[in-house]
């Protein structure tokens, strides 16, 4: 049976007390055959490590995603191209100039994304978002219960960033993964009840979402919050 697992490598907090943790987030996704990181957090050594405590392998990936430019999402990168440097990597289409020739002069090549495109049956990227923060691209799992949706920091705005995935993939949201940006915001709590009100099943809240907004998901989602840090594991199966 083919895996369905999402592992955090990298958050704020350690879920494992073996692992490290650091400002940053990354996920190794496992599912629809494919083995994808997502987001590489802020520190190379700090990932490396974390990986090999996991017991996984950066060679075995089948693509390396950033969901944004930002230091603490892409940090990690020499990481993964010194033990996979022809790993496939995927970036928003309007991600800057700048960020790109970054890239090209560690002689990666990438895959740009702009309208949402599978990497395996029922496994995308996309599609890329702005409003008022860098562009962002998202990852989207289609399971029976419905879309998992992972995010890096959701500057798009995650309720947005659901309603947009909802409207293409035809489908209710199951449960949202990622950090959501609300460390800094105002009228936290309405936020997360429009979260709610989304039909989003299950919340896993994490890095910039902020330790506030994380209590008011364990809050107003019960049983369905997930507790997040570096080195959980979620069988997507057994949800």
């Amino acid at each position: 049976m083919e895996a369905a697992r999402l592992t955090v490598v990298y958050d704020n907090e350690a879920f494992d007390p073996k692992m490290e943790s650091g400002w940053g987030f990354s996920c190794y996704v496992e599912f629809a055959g494919k083995k994808v990181l997502f987001d590489t957090g802020d520190n190379p050594l700090k990932l490396s490590r974390n990986l090999a405590c996991l017991g996984l392998d950066p060679r075995e990936l089948d693509a390396l995603v950033f969901s944004h430019e930002h230091w603490d999402h892409t940090g990690g990168l020499g990481a993964v191209l010194e033990k996979n440097p022809e790993c496939p990597v995927y970036i928003g289409k309007n991600f800057s100039a700048g960020f790109k020739k970054k890239i090209l002069d560690q002689g990666v090549r990438f895959h740009e994304v702009d309208e949402a495109v599978p990497l395996s049956q029922n496994l995308h990227l996309g599609p890329e978002m702005h409003r008022l923060g860098p562009w962002e691209i998202p990852m989207v799992l289609e399971l029976p219960q419905g879309l998992v949706v992972i995010t890096g920091c959701a500057h798009p705005g995650i309720e947005g960033m659901i309603k947009t995935v909802k409207k293409i993939f035809k489908k209710e949201v199951f449960l949202i993964v990622g950090g959501f940006h609300f460390f800094a915001s105002i009228g936290i709590k309405k936020k997360v009840e429009a979260i709610r009100r989304t039909g989003v099943r299950k919340a896993a809240p994490c890095h910039c979402t902020g330790a506030r907004a994380i209590r008011i998901f364990e809050e107003l989602y019960g049983s369905d919050f997930i507790r997040v840090g570096s080195g959980l594991k979620i069988d997507l199966g057994r949800l």
